[in-house]
């Protein structure tokens, strides 16, 4: 026996098959890309945990055992005709040496103002990955709601570099690439 829908439920099927598109196109926002280089991040202070130097890619920094280093760099904002300084995501691109340190925090500061913080815990190769979840290996993330950005505005990245007890041992490396910032076009 052949079942053949009423013609109302053709009807509602018809009508948000024609509405699905345009809502789509609603919420799909297209995002412009902005890029802080790795080479654009500077630690914080005197600087005296941590040595740096320019590689392939990116920025290259050794801290000494145990040493909590924080890094930034002023935020990239579009031009006002090509997007709105409201930022909707953020990916960070970074590798560590086996063993070596860890990125344990990302915070997004305007002057004194935090307007995203996020601990984390990640070591790895993260150049090529953009993973949002689980939370806990995540170097993207995204908002529904976005916040507004200003020139002043920086990212900021806490690194930690391991140490031992009984012998010395080699604290390693953090090589930032990059990180991603994504508005919504204007």
């Amino acid at each position: 026996m052949l079942i053949t829908p009423s013609r109302p439920i053709l009807t509602m099927l018809f009508l948000l098959l024609a509405v699905l598109p345009g809502r789509q196109s609603l919420f799909a926002q297209n995002l412009i890309k902005e890029r802080i280089p790795g080479t654009a991040f500077i630690p914080e202070g005197r600087g005296e945990n941590v040595v740096f130097d320019n590689v392939a890619g990116g920025r290259r920094f050794r801290g000494k055992a145990f040493a909590k280093v924080l890094l930034r760099a002023s935020v990239r904002i579009p031009p006002p005709t090509s997007a709105e300084a409201k930022l909707y995501r953020l990916v960070l691109h970074f590798r560590t040496s086996k063993d070596g340190p860890s990125l344990r925090a990302v915070e997004l500061r305007s002057g004194l103002s935090v307007n995203f913080r996020i601990t984390t815990n990640l070591r790895g190769d993260f150049t090529t990955v953009e993973r949002v979840a689980p939370a806990s290996v995540a170097n993207a993330w995204a908002w529904k709601i976005p916040f507004r950005v200003y020139p002043q505005s920086v990212v900021r990245l806490e690194i930690q570099f391991p140490g031992g007890f009984d012998s010395e041992i080699n604290p390693g490396e953090f090589v930032l690439t990059s990180v991603e910032l994504g508005y919504p076009e204007g």
